[in-house]
Parts: structure tokens; C-alpha cells; sequence
């Protein structure tokens, strides 16, 4: 029996197949073994890992520092633990840090130009619009912030003007004054555009310098189609037509019809990127509809007499309209109609801005073409006569770049931009570049001019000749052979800053 028992074991492990699968077997437990215990040694080193960033650096503890009281006495002073920053913190303060400082050198670099007079501060987004007053004495600004501010310009020195704020419904994109002090608004509500007229309010017996002593009397709801937005709109203020051609240099000319003050009151000129302009007095009734026929407008202006109104759009010339007046019943002066009276033509390419001389006599139009051109519109267009091109300037800008804002100011010196930050100042007589000012840090929104305060005007006198570089002296001797006034320049900007230049 035993015997047979040995056998029946020696033919079983002798057999190659079991001595296979004992192979097979061993080698899966040496794996399954160097698995676990590489499991077991990572999550070691986990667990260290957490140990270590949960202790305290294991550094040699600082030696504390002793005060001597006299010579048998120490007393050993506390240890002042330091708080370290993350390094996320640490970024952050080294990015505002940089701001700050490139903020700081920016504002120094426009402020000491010898043209800069001062800075309106306090908006808090781009600044779309500004205005002045008929007498120079306001400035209304209108800002992404859904507020207009209205500035005491009184004293353009002044560091801390008094200022008056007036809340919008929605975002204001053009400005101006009334005749009465009130304020003509195009407010930019998606998909529609509205028109707001705000009215002093004299029972207000606030005085505080940030009251806004406004009520809203009038709006006009949805003025365009939806699918028409408000590109631009001009605020114009009759109060200043009878001093226009003063300010302006030029002679009163043969013109065709007399420089008649408009309506009291004044009135606002919206134009839409595509269609048509729309004019409304400071009622809410609308005076007219104006259709240039393009299939994109580009910028619109009014003179300061109220008397004309230019379109520049995508086609090669400008329309002009004259808006005509009578005398009403009680005296003033009432709204008769509107008439296209003349297009300036000879561009070759799309006019992209145009701007009109105070006195309405004179146009200035930059184009795509890579020209400025100069236009006398003091024709008898009633009998068919044209305006005559006076002057071309090529543009001291690269190829396909043109001026997207211009403003025509005293002594024929018209500044203007083309979608930077730049204001260039050029000479309508004579075509040169009188200066060029870095004004701002981003695309330039607005420009307007206005005769020189009288505290500007006599501390320059006091700082003697020559301030303010060669449009500055231009200006100045041109305006003393003329013996008219000396004028101010202000600017807004995406930057959220506007800014006052003397000429």
C-alpha cells in the first residue's frame, strides 16, 4: 500500500504539466508582489510629502535679540514673526505696482506739453461726447457710465472744477447745451435709440458740487428702426450763432442767405449708421428727416449758426442741407424747412469726416483717397453755383488711413484725429502741419473748440510769447492780425479722460 502511494506521488510531480503550472504560479506571486509594494512605497511617499508641507520649515530658530537695561540687566526681546505672501499675491501687487507706475509717467507725459491746460477727471468709462456751452463757461460730457457731467470752465486752471451730474436711462452718445442751460441728449438703449431733454430745475435748492440740478422734461422714444443704430449726434445751441463769425476769421462774404439765428432753444442732428438724420427741437418735435442714400454713414457735423448740416458717408462726396428759419409771431425765430443745397464732390474714395467753419463758410472734408480738401460754400447755390475747392492737402498718414474726427477752429486751424490717440493740427490756409499732439492713450472720441477763457487767456499773456509750440503761435499771430479771440481745444477719449489744449 505504501508503495503504491509513493509511486502514484513521484508520476504526479514528476509530470512535466505540473511542473509548469508551479512555475506559473510562483512567477504571478512575484508580480502580484512587486505590485503592491510599489503601491505601498507611493503612497509613502504621499503621506511624507503631506506630513512635510503641514510642519514648519525646520530651520535654526533665531537667536533672540537682548536689550540691555544697565549692566545687570537683560531683557530678551520678542520674536517678530514676518507673514510671507503667496506667490499669487505677490503678482498681483507687482502688476498694480506697474500700472500705477505707467499710469503715473503717462499722465506726466501729457500733462507737461506745452499746449496742455488741464484735465477733466471723475469718469469711470469712455467718455462718448462732450459740448461746450455757448459762452464757454460749461462743458457737458457724456460717458458710458450712464451719466453726464457738467464742468464750471470757468477757471481751466483749476485742478478741482465744480461739476454737476446727471444721470441717463441708458448710455448717452451725444450732448449739448440749450440756449435756456438745459441739455439735449441721444441716449443709445439696444435695439433702440431715444432723444432726452433735460431742464434745469430752479426750485432746486441743493448745492452741493455733486447735485444735479436737471429734470428730465422730454424723451423720444425709438427715433430709428431697430436694426438702425445711433452712430453720431450733434447738440447745437443758438445762443452762439450771432458771435460765430467773429470767433471764426473769415469775412461775412457774398453768401446767398443772411447767418439768422435758428430757433430758441436749440436743437439736436442724430445721425444712424445706414440711413438717415433726424432733427428735433428742444420740444421733442421732430423738424426733419434727412436721407444721404448710403449704404453707411460716416460722421455728421452742424455749423455753429445752426445754418448748414454735412453728411460724409460711404460714397465719394458730401451732402449739405440749409436749415431755414422765420420769424414767428412773437418774435423768434421758428423752424421753415430744410433744402440740400450743394454736395461737395471731387474725392476719390469714401469721405470719412467732414467739419464746417463756424461761420458755416468754410468745409473741411478727409477722405480714403488720401487727401484733405478745403471748400468754400459762400456761393450763390440758389442760381446753380458750386462750392469751390480752395485748397488739397495730402494726408501725413500711411495708405488706407484717413481722419475719422476733425473740428474747424479759429483762424482756419482744424485739428483732427484718425482713430488713435493723436490730435494733429493743421493749417487750412496754407496746408501744413502746425503740431502734433500725443493727447491720449486710446482712440480719440470727440474734439470741439471754444474761445479762450479769459483766465487762460491772461496767463498766457503773463507767461509771454511762444507758449504752447508753432499751432500755438500760429494761432496767436493770426488771431492779433485779425483781432479776434484765441480758442481752447477739448478732447475725450476710450481712455476715460478729457482734456483741455490751448492754441
Amino acid at each position: 500500500m505504501a508503495s503504491s502511494t509513493q509511486e502514484y506521488y513521484q508520476s504526479v510531480t514528476g509530470s512535466p504539466v505540473t511542473s509548469i503550472l508551479f512555475i506559473s504560479f510562483g512567477i504571478v506571486i512575484i508580480i502580484i508582489g512587486y505590485l503592491v509594494l510599489s503601491s505601498v512605497l507611493k503612497l509613502g511617499r504621499k503621506l511624507l510629502k503631506v506630513i512635510s508641507n503641514s510642519r514648519l520649515p525646520r530651520f535654526k530658530k533665531p537667536t533672540p535679540v537682548v536689550q540691555k537695561k544697565n549692566d545687570d540687566q537683560a531683557v530678551p526681546l520678542p520674536i517678530k514673526k514676518e507673514k510671507t505672501m503667496a506667490l499669487k499675491d505677490l503678482i498681483k501687487v507687482d502688476k498694480a505696482n506697474k500700472r500705477a507706475a505707467v499710469k503715473g509717467s503717462k499722465d506726466s507725459i501729457h500733462h507737461q506739453h506745452e499746449m496742455f491746460v488741464s484735465a477733466l477727471k471723475g469718469h469711470s468709462d469712455i467718455v462718448n461726447a462732450l459740448s461746450w456751452s455757448s459762452d464757454g463757461s460749461s462743458l457737458v460730457t457724456a460717458c458710458d457710465d450712464q451719466t453726464l457731467r457738467v464742468f464750471d470752465t470757468t477757471d481751466l486752471s483749476s485742478k478741482d472744477p465744480r461739476v454737476r451730474r446727471v444721470n441717463t436711462s441708458s448710455r448717452p452718445t451725444g450732448v449739448g447745451f440749450t440756449s435756456s442751460g438745459g441739455l439735449l441728449v441721444s441716449l443709445d438703449d439696444p435695439p433702440q435709440t431715444h432723444v432726452s431733454f433735460f431742464a434745469p430745475n430752479r426750485s432746486s435748492k441743493t448745492t452741493a458740487s455733486n447735485a444735479a440740478p436737471f429734470e428730465e422734461t422730454v424723451t423720444v422714444k425709438k427715433i430709428f428702426d431697430a436694426k438702425d443704430q445711433i452712430l453720431k449726434s450733434v447738440g447745437v445751441c443758438p445762443a452762439s450763432f450771432s458771435s460765430a463769425a467773429a470767433y471764426s476769421g473769415h469775412g461775412s462774404g457774398s453768401g446767398s442767405a443772411s447767418s439768422s439765428a435758428g430757433p430758441a432753444g436749440g436743437f439736436i442732428a442724430c445721425l444712424s449708421t445706414k440711413k438717415s438724420v433726424k432733427v428735433f427741437d428742444w420740444t421733442g418735435k421732430l423738424l426733419a428727416t434727412l436721407e444721404p442714400n448710403s449704404l453707411k454713414n460716416h460722421d455728421l457735423t452742424v455749423s455753429a449758426d445752426g445754418r448748414f448740416l454735412a453728411v460724409a458717408s460711404f460714397t465719394s462726396e458730401v451732402k449739405v442741407w440749409e436749415m431755414t428759419y422765420v420769424r414767428g409771431p412773437s418774435g423768434s425765430k421758428e423752424f421753415k424747412h430744410v433744402l440740400k443745397v450743394m454736395d461737395l464732390k471731387g474725392h476719390r474714395g469714401q469721405i470719412t469726416s467732414v467739419a464746417l467753419s463756424p461761420c458755416g463758410r468754410r468745409a473741411a472734408t478727409a477722405s480714403l483717397d488720401g487727401t484733405l480738401r478745403i471748400w468754400n460754400l459762400d456761393v450763390r447755390y440758389s442760381l446753380g453755383e458750386d462750392p469751390k475747392l480752395l485748397l488739397t492737402i495730402p494726408l501725413p498718414l500711411g495708405p488706407g488711413v484717413s481722419y475719422k474726427r476733425m473740428a474747424y477752429g479759429a483762424n482756419g486751424i482744424i485739428a483732427a484725429t484718425a482713430g488713435d490717440g493723436r490730435v494733429q493740427f493743421l493749417s487750412a490756409e496754407k496746408g501744413d502741419i502746425l503740431d502734433t499732439v500725443v493727447a491720449h492713450d486710446l482712440p480719440i472720441t470727440a474734439l470741439e473748440w471754444c474761445p479762450m477763457p479769459k483766465v487762460v487767456l491772461e496767463k498766457e499773456e503773463g507767461e509771454g510769447e511762444g507758449k504752447g509750440g508753432e499751432a500755438a503761435a500760429a494761432a496767436a499771430a493770426a488771431a492779433k492780425k485779425k483781432n479776434t479771440k484765441r480758442w481752447v481745444l477739448a478732447t475725450a477719449s476710450e481712455d476715460k479722460r478729457v482734456r483741455i489744449w490751448r492754441l
